[in-house]
């Protein structure tokens, strides 16, 4: 319901009044608040509407009655009123004080129309007169500008918005203000619609009308399919102009979106829709829903719309609902018998198309009573029939030529599940023709699943000859030929990899990050540093008596004998590490090697006449018969050769690998 005549001349008189135009200042004390119920939109949407239009498109003023000569004149006095400002803020500001002082408000209603002109000319009008000259002015001086009627704190309003520097704002000649604030201006100003706003989006109009509202349809389909948004904004209503549209009596299904709430004189929003056979409203919807093609309420407690061309003779309201919409069977000519539960306590004037309408009622009850003042055949509720719907004729043509079609298909290659939801689906569409008795909403939703069956096959299990290839090499390497550090990496990635070979609906992309896991585990790998040297080495040194050696040789001894102690007892000592290990060798040989028997005292060195014999030096026997003496080059010199030999071969072996690592 838009808002004319005596709605907007007593909310704008309220309005100018409180404010006290021309003395007394603003003051709200009358107000009579902002709860608005037939107002469900807000500014917030409005302005969020607008963001996704191009602003240019609010210069024209098409949206206003004006005849060129009369824009023009209009025009030249919008041009003497700013010729000193410079922003479209500034300008906005000089056209919003000058209508403000040019119109004197029409408390009596006198003016015979409120057209731009007219205000102009006869400088007399109410709030639409102000807006409407206000958008003739801003429109001459090509700055953006919209009409919004809506309600203020005092009654039915008008105003406009323009687009200045930073953005939208809010002008309202009438009380002489601009807000650039929207939570500011909702304070006491709720828009509800705005002819200014037409903008096409595939085969839909919108608007704003009580929210962002589809208000045309350009298509040729009998369904029509609500979207759910304007470019980002949700759509949240629907306009009148849309019930007015030419082929609504073509309609025969509608779907409303998760995001519909605002339907605007719902109660004879859809008399035009005579093929309407179903609505259905998305499931999500918290405002509106539907049972068996029925418009209710999210609660199921108000019966909103009973589609014209609904078939059945008979129906049965819900025993949730409490009301029934005026006329809301009205257009239906089929429905011959109903039952109205008790629970229903209002009923809307004009309910049916005729008085050939049976109605099954609890005596006593609002429906009984209803029954009786219409002149209605009124019956028990234990009376209303329950008639057999008769069997429908069933169409099986799409699926059988669907499962023909289907048999031919190769399932190669394809996914283990999406092979299994194909053969699945095909074997019920097989059943299903094969019953008696069908129905076409089995037929349908078998053919629905065969379909979704047959296009499942295009998923094609990924190449696993890669991860194959290198489970197969992963499976090969032994464990105690690498250091422990990394093989757990590779167990688990090698775990990971069998199981995915064994998933039959593994595709690409869930194949490679597996097989790319299991190659950086095998790379990730380093062989053992070649401990065997060392190891007979130690063995020799750990034999060796100490005693008769100097304090400082054995310091020696002992430290190399500890650093080869550790790295044998370092499982994670690599061939990268190979040097670290010959070092050690050399350094525990050197230290054998280097080790001095003590000098004898003083008080025993011989006369000097005598010659020290060799049996005065530590005897062999005294240290292990392979352990080097000192002096004793020949048996060291070999020893550390074969170690330097065996370290050159490992180093060089290291070396190809890295090399081919690399």
């Amino acid at each position: 319901m838009k808002l004319h005549g005596r709605q907007l001349v007593a909310g704008c008189m309220a309005g100018v009044l409180a404010l006290g135009l021309g003395g007394t200042g603003i003051s709200f004390a009358q107000s009579r608040g902002m709860d608005l119920a037939h107002i469900k939109g807000s500014n917030q949407e409005l302005v969020a509407m607008l963001e996704q239009t191009n602003p240019e498109t609010y210069v024209a003023h098409d949206d206003i009655i004006i005849t060129q000569p009369q824009f023009e004149e209009i025009g030249a006095k919008a041009v003497e009123v700013t010729q000193d400002k410079s922003s479209d803020y500034e300008k906005v500001v000089a056209i919003k004080d000058w209508v403000n002082k040019h119109i004197a408000y029409d408390y009596d209603n006198s003016v015979k129309d409120q057209n731009a002109y007219t205000a102009f000319i006869e400088g007399e009008g109410i709030c639409q007169a102000y807006s409407n000259l206000t958008k003739a002015m801003l429109s001459y001086l090509e700055i953006p500008c919209i009409l919004v009627n809506g309600d203020s704190a005092y009654g039915g309003h008008a105003w406009n918005m323009a687009y200045v520097e930073d953005g939208w704002i809010f002008v309202d000649s009438t009380w002489g203000a601009i807000y650039d604030d929207v939570d500011t201006f909702s304070k006491d100003h709720k828009p509800y619609f705005s002819d200014s706003l037409y903008q096409v989006v595939g085969d839909y109009a919108f608007t704003y009308h009580n929210g962002v509202a589809v208000c045309d349809y350009l298509g040729s389909e009998t369904h029509w399919d609500i979207p759910d948004t304007f470019y980002d904004v949700p759509t949240t209503a629907l306009a009148p102009k849309l019930f007015n549209d030419e082929a609504a009596d073509k309609i025969q299904s509608i779907s409303f979106p998760e995001t519909l709430k605002n339907i605007d004189n719902i109660d004879y929003a859809f008399d035009s829709f005579s093929s309407l056979t179903q609505i259905t409203v998305d499931q999500g919807n918290p405002y509106f829903t539907a049972q068996d093609g029925v418009l209710y309420d999210n609660d199921i407690k108000e019966l909103l719309v009973y589609p014209a061309a609904a078939t059945r003779t008979q129906f049965q309201i819900p025993d949730t609902v409490t009301t029934l919409g005026e006329c809301v069977f009205r257009e239906n000519a089929a429905l011959k018998d109903i039952l109205i539960p008790p629970s229903v306590t209002q009923l809307g004037k004009d309910l049916f198309h005729s008085k050939d309408v049976t109605i099954y009622a609890q005596a006593g009850s609002a429906a009984a009573q209803y029954a009786t003042d219409n002149g209605l055949t009124l019956k028990d509720m234990d009376q209303f029939p329950q008639t057999p719907t008769p069997p429908e004729e069933v169409d099986t043509t799409l699926l059988e030529k669907t499962v023909a079609y289907a048999l031919t298909l190769s399932t190669d290659g394809v996914t283990t599940s999406a092979k299994k939801a194909f053969e699945q689906a095909l074997a019920n569409a097989q059943a299903v023709l094969a019953k008696e008795n069908l129905t076409q909403e089995e037929v349908n939703a078998a053919w629905d699943a065969l379909l979704e069956g047959i296009w499942g096959l295009g998923i094609t299990q990924g190449d696993k000859s890669t991860l194959e290839q290198l489970i197969t090499k992963a499976e090969s390497m032994v464990e105690g030929k690498y250091v422990p550090q990394y093989w757990g990496m590779l167990e688990t990635a090698l775990v990971e990899a069998r199981a995915m070979m064994d998933n039959g609906d593994a595709l690409d992309e869930d194949i490679q990050p597996v097989a790319d896991n299991l190659l950086n585990a095998i790379l990730a790998q380093r062989l053992k540093a070649n401990k065997e040297n060392l190891e007979d080495l130690l063995g020799k040194a750990e034999n060796i008596d100490l005693e008769g050696y100097t304090a400082e040789s054995v310091a020696e001894f002992q430290a190399a004998l500890a650093a080869v102690q550790t790295l044998m007892a370092d499982e994670t000592i690599s061939v990268d590490d190979q040097d670290t290990v010959d070092a050690a060798a050399a350094r525990l040989a050197a230290a054998m090697d280097g080790l001095t028997a003590q000098q004898p005292q003083e008080s025993e060195k011989p006369e000097a006449s005598q010659t020290p014999e060799a049996t005065d030096k530590p005897q062999a026997t005294q240290k292990p018969e392979q352990v080097p003496q000192t002096g004793d080059a020949s048996q060291l010199t070999a020893m550390v050769g074969v170690l330097l030999t065996s370290a050159t071969a490992l180093g060089g072996l290291t070396m190809a690998r890295k090399r081919r690592n690399g």
